[in-house]
């Protein structure tokens, strides 16, 4: 790797990221894998093959689930100043309309 693209990893990939693909990994390697079989030469491109399929599933799912919840927030959030604006205008649609 050169030194650009050292620097490019580091400042694109923060802690965090760094830490839900440590978890991912380890969690691959606790899920009955040996060390061994994931860094075997003859085997190696298998057990990237298989660990990138596990990462982008779970990836899926938080993106999925981030999707939903950024969702029903805005949902919530149209409703709620929908609401408050039809309430602060409530005396100028009322002239506007002769209730």
């Amino acid at each position: 790797m050169n030194p650009f693209n050292r620097l490019l990893c580091q400042w694109t990939f923060n802690a965090h990221d760094r830490s839900d693909i440590y978890d991912s990994f380890r969690h691959y390697l606790l899920d009955g894998h040996k060390m061994h079989s994931v860094f075997e030469t003859s085997n190696q491109e298998g057990a990237l093959e298989r660990f990138g399929e596990r990462l982008l599933a779970t990836t899926l799912i938080q993106v999925e689930r981030q999707g939903n919840v950024i969702k029903l927030v805005s949902m919530f959030g149209g409703a709620v100043s929908t609401v408050g604006i039809v309430g602060m205008m409530y005396s100028l649609i009322e002239i506007a309309f002769h209730f």
